[in-house]
This record gives structure tokens, C-alpha cells and sequence, in this order.
């Protein structure tokens, strides 16, 4: 998958995705791709005006991760995404959070499962998070923050000041009782410039791979989850 140059455009609709997955899975015999390309045929056809996001991982090439944003088409991909995504649909809120994906579902191409599912939505008038993989657990608010440098801590501080000065940083979201933040961008920053930023050293590695598909694309936003980073990328 990523010597065959992996990463796709992250806001896409299911057709482009699936396309994607299908070329995938042609470059990489050996990766298992049958249920997100399920998962993604399934939501259309329930709620056809979906859209998709995806994000690359800078520190495990064998994690993608595929993003719902059904806007209102959130009830009638429901049962679909439960199914697919293996996840009570008890659990699975129908009013989508505005500044986050409503679903995140993390696939695993080597051990062929899905390693995380998390459900963002609003409950009165506020964010939330519910983590629905690998069990579920309680919903926690979702906060927005302007950003500081200095509350990040060294060595991070000090890499996260500089990218700020190259690709000025709008907001940064974090779940309440979890590791790990999202800094969004103020502006969309093209791959080949975030390769040269010191926070991008952990995609070095397979940058040149990466570069193959993803030179025209855009990272709308890092998130590091406690483990990794990913970028997002339209």
C-alpha cells in the first residue's frame, strides 16, 4: 500500500473512495481492504450524499483512516456505518459535531480489522466524543482552545512554535480526559511544505512514496492521538 504511493484526498465523496481502495488493493495483495471498501459502499448507498475524509499515519504505514462527514445524512447512514463499523447503534448519535468528522475508524491493512471507532456529535448545544472501539466508553466534551505554544511542553513547544510561525494555527481541539490534541489550520498547507517542517519528521520515512499522490494535496490539520501523528489532508 505504501510503496505503491498511498494517501488520497481527504474530503472525497464514496465513488472517488472506493476507487481509491480498489486501486489499493490491486498494489497490495497482501493488505486487506474487502471491509472499508464494504463500509464505504454500504453508507452510500443509505445516505448517497455522504462525504469522506482520510488521514495518513506518520507513525504506522499499516493505519488508515477513513472519516465520515454525512452532515444530514447522519440518521440515514446510521445502521449502515452501526453494521459496517461494528459498533452499537445505540451508541452511534445522529446529530454530527460541526467541527469534527462524526465518525473516525481506524483500519488495520495487515491484521485486517478495525482498530478504533470514535462517534463526535452534539448533545445540547455542545461537542462530544465517544470512543465505540475497541469497547465503548463515555462521552467527553470536546474543547476548543486558542493556541499557545508553551502549553504543549518541551520538546514539543519548541517544534510546535516554529510550525505556527510557517502555517499559523486556528484552533486546537482536545477531548477532555484523553491524550493527544488536533491543531487546525488557518489556512490548508501544501505536503511538499509541511515535509519541510520539523513536525513532520516522523513522515520522512515515506515521504517520497507519499509525495507521489499526495503532491497536490493540503494538511487542513495534525492530530496526534497519544501515539502518532496524522495529518489531514484535502
Amino acid at each position: 500500500f505504501w510503496n505503491a504511493g498511498a494517501g488520497w484526498r481527504s474530503i472525497v465523496i464514496s465513488i472517488q473512495l472506493l476507487d481509491f481502495l480498489e486501486a489499493a488493493a490491486a498494489c497490495d495483495p497482501s493488505g486487506f481492504y474487502a471491509a472499508p471498501r464494504e463500509a464505504v459502499g454500504a453508507v452510500a448507498m443509505a445516505a448517497p450524499g455522504v462525504q469522506w475524509q482520510a488521514a495518513v499515519c506518520g507513525g504506522d504505514p499499516d493505519i488508515l483512516m477513513l472519516s465520515l462527514c454525512p452532515g444530514k445524512g447522519a440518521e440515514a447512514a446510521r445502521a449502515a456505518a452501526a453494521r459496517c463499523f461494528s459498533v452499537p447503534l445505540e451508541f452511534l448519535e445522529d446529530d454530527p459535531a460541526l467541527s469534527k468528522a462524526w465518525l473516525d475508524a481506524k483500519w488495520n491493512m495487515r491484521r485486517g480489522g478495525w482498530t478504533g471507532v470514535d462517534c463526535a456529535f452534539r448533545r445540547k448545544g455542545r461537542e462530544m466524543v465517544r470512543s465505540l472501539r475497541p469497547v465503548p466508553g463515555l462521552a467527553e466534551p470536546l474543547l476548543r482552545r486558542k493556541f499557545v505554544a508553551r502549553n504543549f511542553g518541551e520538546p514539543i513547544s519548541a517544534h510546535a512554535a516554529v510550525f505556527h510561525a510557517l502555517a499559523p494555527v486556528a484552533a486546537v481541539h482536545t477531548v477532555s480526559g484523553r491524550d493527544g490534541w488536533s491543531l487546525i489550520l488557518a489556512r490548508p498547507l501544501p505536503w511538499p511544505h509541511f515535509l519541510r517542517c520539523s513536525v513532520a519528521a516522523s513522515f520522512a520515512p515515506r515521504a517520497a512514496q507519499l509525495s507521489l499522490l499526495l503532491r497536490a494535496s493540503e494538511v487542513v490539520s495534525l492530530d496526534f492521538d497519544g501515539e502518532a501523528l496524522w495529518a489531514r489532508l484535502e
